[in-house]
């Protein structure tokens, strides 16, 4: 009977051995997918920064556009203011 009782553990034992691998494999699956999960949500944060980049950069050249558009429009009033000059010493001749 011992020897039953022998067999039986061995067979006990090696249906643990399945099961502890299987229980492994799900502990690294699981690793596995917090990475890629964390990962992820790496690339949502960098894709989040070059947009903000992006729009910063927009901005800036919208600001430097109007600048360089009020320059322009101050350089348009004095050419005009000028030529009002010129015209008015034109019509006392």
């Amino acid at each position: 009977m011992k020897k039953n009782n022998f067999n039986s553990d061995k067979n006990d034992k090696g249906s643990a051995l399945p099961k502890k691998n299987a229980a492994k494999i799900e502990v690294v699956a699981a690793a596995v997918s917090i990475l890629a999960e964390a990962l992820s949500a790496l690339a949502i944060v960098e894709e989040i920064n070059e947009v903000e980049e992006a729009e910063q950069l927009n901005t800036k050249n919208q600001i430097n556009q109007e600048r360089q558009l009020r320059h322009m429009q101050k350089q348009l009033d004095y050419m005009a203011a000028q030529l009002g000059r010129i015209e008015r010493k034109i019509d006392r001749r």
